[in-house]
């Protein structure tokens, strides 16, 4: 008994040596089922997603990049990637990234966020075209008017200000007292 005990272990020792690869990685078909090869553009955009949602931006941004090499009219890998880089603060990759996406398949999101990321490199004529675009693309966009508004209350364009506040509000958009009270 004890011996059919050692020929098992040296078995089941030798059996798991046999499905290691030279690297290191398991080679049987259940760890492949567990952990599937990112081999499309779809895998490595579903991935990025994935590690978006932990907050592993740069694993993300990497993982998008990925995809868009696999597919490079991938317009969602592009959003994926620039509304990434905006959330760590790399405005000019952010707009670069919107600005393909938006090629590609324009969005009213898309303009809105290339415009929030364009009010952040302080250029506000270029947020106010953006904002302008989304608008077009989706009449109701309260946060849309809320930022043009703001774009032009740093121009020190106060009626223009003003009457984009109150389109916001009456989309039901809540704008503080003080920004109104600015534009007088």
């Amino acid at each position: 008994m004890r011996i059919l005990i050692i020929t098992l272990s040296v078995f089941f020792m030798l059996f798991s040596q046999f499905t290691y690869s030279q690297h290191g990685t398991r080679s049987s078909s259940t760890h492949s089922q567990k952990y599937p090869a990112l081999k499309t553009a779809t895998d490595w955009f579903e991935s990025a997603n994935r590690k978006h949602d932990v907050e592993d931006y740069q694993g993300a941004i990497a993982a998008f990049t990925k995809a868009i090499k696999l597919k490079p009219d991938y317009a969602d890998a592009y959003y994926g990637r620039a509304s990434t880089k905006y959330l760590i603060a790399d405005y000019n990759g952010s707009i670069a990234d919107y600005t393909e996406a938006i090629k590609l398949k324009p969005d009213a999101d898309a303009y809105y966020v290339r415009g929030l990321a364009k009010s952040a490199m302080k250029d506000y004529q270029g947020a106010i075209a953006d904002y302008t675009e989304a608008i077009k693309l989706k009449k109701d966009y309260a946060d849309a008017y809320y930022g043009r508004g703001l774009a032009f209350l740093q121009l020190n364009q106060k009626s223009k200000a003003l009457e984009n506040f109150r389109k916001a509000i009456a989309l039901g958009y809540r704008v503080r007292q003080e920004l109104l009270d600015s534009c007088k």
